[in-house]
């Protein structure tokens, strides 16, 4: 035994692993609200087109998911800039607490 690792490369840290799963379920949520906002909007959408009636292409039933579905722009940032998600502190924030600590 030369006392060399052959398996390092392949085996990664703790830290490394931790990352990889807040990645995993930061994306895991971003396509979830991502769906959460566009199904309304897409199952009016379908309604609209196959029902004869017209009865859901007009007013709050044609409105509102609409309007729910542009807040996924909303969602997004929300989610990746999660302090639980990103513990990352920045200059603006050792401020902010030095200035709510006086």
């Amino acid at each position: 035994s030369s006392g060399i690792n052959a398996e390092w490369p392949l085996r990664p840290g703790r830290k490394i692993k931790a990352a990889e799963r807040k990645m995993i379920h930061i994306i895991a949520v971003m396509i979830l609200t991502f769906f959460i906002s566009w199904t309304p909007y897409t199952i009016v959408n379908l309604l609209v087109t196959f029902n004869k009636s017209g009865k859901f292409s007009k007013g709050l039933y044609a409105t509102a998911p609409a309007l729910f579905a542009k807040t996924s722009t909303f969602w997004s940032p929300l989610v990746c800039c999660d302090r639980e998600y990103i513990p990352i502190k920045t200059h603006n924030d050792r401020i902010i607490s030095e200035i709510a600590n006086d």
